[in-house]
């Protein structure tokens, strides 16, 4: 199964931080392959997510 993630950015915020860790967990998990979209580019959380594997 394909799962997107759409948010505003990756700023550092409660609802980024939470999409940040299920889309980890979903990868890990095998459940999904899992991508990040955002409507804005760059934010605190983007080196993050990258660095976690996930496609943003």
């Amino acid at each position: 199964m394909k799962v997107v993630h759409v948010l505003r950015s990756l700023e550092f915020g409660g609802a980024e931080k939470l999409v940040l860790e299920l889309a980890r967990r979903q990868k890990e998990s095998g459940s999904a392959d899992v991508s990040l979209a955002c409507l804005k580019d760059g934010g605190l959380l983007m080196k993050e997510a990258l660095s976690s594997g996930l496609s943003v």
